[in-house]
């Protein structure tokens, strides 16, 4: 697995990290990246969190260990995550992100959405620009702290 740059390989190895069913209280927030909320491979957030890094220097691809996204959580005002399919967030195969999700909760992804995607992208709302034709945005609820991982989720 290749990075464009030492950044990304500090966020990449900060991501795999937090990657194991653990406490949300105290997010990563340091000078190199925040995690800005996580998702699960089963609805209403029942299954081990994997967290969504964003890259505070510029929005960066990050991948996702290939899994199946039935949930998302963005705890994070102001911030919006892209999910694709493949690999490296569509650069050089001109993919689209699927589905788009903005702060707060999505408890079931729609069925037609559910899939295995391999790669994301979290940035600042204020920057961030989709195609609208071909991604979705997913409607959220207000994020529900009390459904925020917890300490000894299996």
């Amino acid at each position: 697995m290749m990075f464009p740059n030492p950044l990304v390989f500090a966020a990449f190895l900060v991501g795999t990290v937090f990657t194991a069913p653990h406490p949300h209280v105290g997010m990563v927030d340091n000078e190199v990246a925040r995690d800005v909320g996580a998702v699960f491979t089963q609805p209403h957030f029942q299954s081990p969190a994997t967290f969504l890094l964003l890259n505070k220097a510029s929005p960066q691809c990050m991948p996702l260990a290939a899994v199946k996204v039935m949930s998302v959580q963005v705890c994070v005002e102001a911030v919006k995550c892209d999910f694709y399919k493949g690999m490296g967030c569509g650069i050089g195969s001109g993919e689209k992100p699927v589905f788009t999700v903005g702060c707060g909760d999505v408890a079931e992804v729609p069925p037609s959405l559910v899939a295995v995607y391999k790669s994301y992208k979290c940035q600042l709302a204020l920057n961030h620009a989709i195609d609208g034709q071909a991604t979705v945005e997913l409607p959220t609820t207000p994020h529900d702290p009390d459904q925020d991982v917890v300490s000894g989720m299996q």
